[in-house]
């Protein structure tokens, strides 16, 4: 499912209420509800380090654009209040936009390390060789993807040790190798 369709089942899932006050407290309360709508749906928003406001697909966290995520605040706005006029207001749609990240952040929120997450799973960079766990710091870590190469050095150690772990994912019609270098 992609981002515009969630973003439509949340809306779907809106009930219009009246909500009173004006400026930063409105504001303030019309994200709560649209963040409550978000969850009641399971696909919760969260604002991550970067400052980005992402989606949960049921799968995975997604990055939603600036654009996407101000469309969605006007629709959700014009749902909940049943005025096109003031939802589609820049002020309004900006205030929205301002007040969003903040209502759906949470504290503590990070990437779990040691760990990369793919839409079919999640490679755990603790890897098993006959009985011994390795922890792969992933200082190098190779990647081919439909014919794009894109390779990641770590330059804090001078010498690197490579056991042999090749790991091979498949994701649609496309082929992921993953060599992973373990310290």
């Amino acid at each position: 499912m992609n981002t515009q369709n969630i973003l439509i089942d949340i809306i779907n899932a809106i009930k219009p209420v009246t909500i009173t006050g004006s400026g930063s407290d409105l504001f303030s309360k019309v994200c709560t509800v649209i963040k409550n709508a978000a969850s009641g749906v399971q696909h919760s928003f969260l604002m991550f380090e970067d400052q980005c406001v992402y989606l949960y697909t049921g799968t995975h966290w997604m990055k939603v654009s600036d654009l996407d995520l101000k469309v969605f605040l006007r629709d959700a706005y014009q749902k909940i209040s049943s005025d096109p006029i003031k939802a589609s207001q820049r002020d309004m749609i900006e205030g929205l936009f301002k007040q969003f990240s903040y209502t759906v952040m949470n504290f503590g929120v990070t990437q779990a390390q040691g760990k990369i997450n793919f839409l079919n799973g999640t490679l755990d960079l603790g890897t098993r060789i006959g009985g011994r766990v390795y922890n792969c710091s992933a200082s190098i870590l190779l990647i081919v993807f439909s014919n794009h190469l894109l390779l990641t050095i770590n330059k804090r150690f001078n010498s690197l040790l490579i056991i042999g772990v090749s790991i091979i994912f498949s994701v649609s019609k496309h082929i992921i190798s993953f060599i992973l270098c373990c310290f």
